[in-house]
């Protein structure tokens, strides 16, 4: 099964477009490790101003997603705030119980799972780059029944979430930017610093003071943005 997930894993990351991560992901999920439903979420920022983007893809059904988005289930999901926050991955279930000191909002993104049928699944993080996902797979068998199962997607989850980020990652970039766009999406914290302060007028002395670096470094790192960015000078 393991020689299964990490050939699905090369042809994931080598999809062309989302259909087709869905496709190997319902392959993979559904029909080999035996899961009902699946979503992988993340929200990329770029460095262009005001703009990310959403990687997604999912096999949920048409109305969750319709009722999810109208009514702004988005904004409290408790399994995608848990994933911004935690590295391992949770069991969860749709038992109201387990959510009795949760907001109403909460309760009612439960109740609507537990009418679709899904009796609980497992959250994932993904602590991809330069944004963490989201992993979810949901099912409709009792968890007790699945136990096996649950721990094989915690154990292999992270893996396979971010052979999909980087698939969709790639898919979102190509069809939305330029290739020197591409090559400029993405620079270091230490390069953004740098070219702030540069950007404020700050000399490259008082820069490498700042950030606690040689003036030299100072140098390098805004010549090599400059050669990334295709820039004919500094000032540009």
């Amino acid at each position: 099964m393991h020689a299964d997930i990490l050939n699905s894993c090369k042809q994931i990351r080598a999809a062309n477009s989302n259909r087709e991560v869905r496709r190997l992901l319902t392959d993979l999920l559904c029909q080999h490790m035996g899961w009902d439903n699946f979503a992988y979420v993340a929200h990329v920022p770029t460095r262009f101003v005001w703009k990310t983007h959403a990687l997604m893809v999912t096999n949920y059904p048409v109305r969750w997603i319709f009722n999810y988005m109208r009514k702004g289930f988005y904004k409290i999901d408790p399994l995608a705030n848990y994933c911004q926050s935690h590295n391992l991955g949770m069991v969860w279930t749709t038992d109201l119980k387990d959510w009795a000191n949760y907001c109403s909002k909460t309760k009612e993104i439960v109740a609507m799972a537990r009418r679709e049928g899904w009796i609980g699944g497992v959250a994932i993080p993904i602590p991809a780059v330069p944004c963490r996902g989201t992993f979810a797979l949901l099912t409709r068998q009792p968890l007790a029944a699945i136990e096996d199962t649950l721990e094989t997607a915690l154990l292999l989850g992270p893996a396979i979430g971010l052979h999909i980020h980087d698939a969709l990652l790639s898919i979102c970039l190509n069809s939305k930017y330029s290739v020197l766009e591409r090559g400029s999406l993405y620079l270091t914290d230490l390069e953004k610093d740098i070219l702030q302060l540069t950007a404020e007028g700050m000399p490259g002395k008082q820069v490498a003071a700042q950030l606690g670096i040689s003036m030299k470094a100072v140098e390098r790192h805004l010549e090599k943005v400059r050669l990334r960015l295709k820039a004919p000078n500094r000032a540009k």
